[in-house]
């Protein structure tokens, strides 16, 4: 899991970079048992062993089609991939514009339909917009150049033999986050992406480094608590209350910090401050 070789999601932040690998193993098929599959395969031993023997040769070629593919394939293939994203973005917006009198003519995406203005035979396209990753898939691969395709199939572990559905559920989890899409998305009111940072009190205290990280932990677990959203530690008798004591700074400090990871550093800042 720490290789990004072997591990899509690191491959997003490091390289996977060629090397030698100590006491590397690769199977390598070398020839039938012909006595196990006349046994096994009675009165169809020919054909079964025919097969086998295409089967090696599949082996044989695959390791090196692999490594063809990845050569063939630029290595800013990620940011090729979103610029092609941000392509059929655009196309999906466009559509919405795109006059029509029937389904058909709403070619960008075949989950669109023709929504039909009230008393008339004409209309607009309509876009699935709570639903559209297969529109994007379609357009996807429409867009992409066919290699960059198998790789991202290769990349994702997907066979080329399976499912449009499969091939959606790589994308969506690889390429997608959970957002509001449309014309409207945006307006006001409807909401944002974001990130929204939490203390996880266990982790902080678990990771203290110093008595400011303490009197901040503490200060977390009272808000969790309920209690007060501020705790002034440089009131002596508050300090107290928690175990601490005042210094010759009026700060507070703990016993139980005297040998935490930054103690020492800020003492040696102190000191050479002097």
């Amino acid at each position: 899991e720490s290789e990004p070789c072997c591990n899509w999601e690191l491959r997003q932040y490091q390289c996977c970079a060629p090397k030698d690998i100590a006491n590397g193993e690769i199977d390598i098929v070398l020839g039938v048992n012909r006595a196990q599959v006349s046994t096994y395969c009675e009165g169809h031993s020919s054909e079964v062993e025919k097969l086998l023997q295409d089967v090696m040769v599949a082996i044989d070629q695959s390791s090196s089609c692999a490594e063809e593919l990845e050569s063939s394939v630029s290595a800013n293939v990620w940011d090729e991939t979103w610029k092609v994203k941000d392509v059929c973005h655009q196309k999906m917006y466009d559509a919405e514009s795109m006059a029509c009198e029937k389904d058909e003519d709403c070619s960008h995406c075949s989950q669109s339909t023709c929504r039909l203005e009230a008393g008339s035979t004409t209309g607009k396209c309509q876009v699935p917009w709570d639903d559209n990753e297969g529109c994007m898939l379609e357009c996807l691969s429409k867009e992409m150049d066919p290699e960059l395709v198998r790789y991202l199939r290769e990349e994702w572990q997907v066979p080329a033999t399976a499912s449009d559905e499969i091939f959606r559920d790589a994308f969506v989890e690889r390429m997608t986050e959970p957002a509001c899409s449309g014309p409207r998305a945006w307006e006001e009111d409807i909401g944002r992406n974001g990130y929204e940072w939490q203390c996880n009190t266990t982790c902080t205290a678990n990771h203290l480094c110093d008595d400011w990280d303490y009197m901040e932990h503490l200060r977390q677990v009272a808000r969790d608590e309920g209690g007060p959203d501020w705790i002034e530690f440089w009131d002596e008798a508050v300090c107290e209350s928690y175990g601490g004591k005042h210094n010759n700074w009026g700060q507070c400090e703990f016993d139980s910090l005297a040998t935490a990871p930054c103690k020492q550093e800020n003492e040696c800042y102190k000191e050479c401050q002097k």
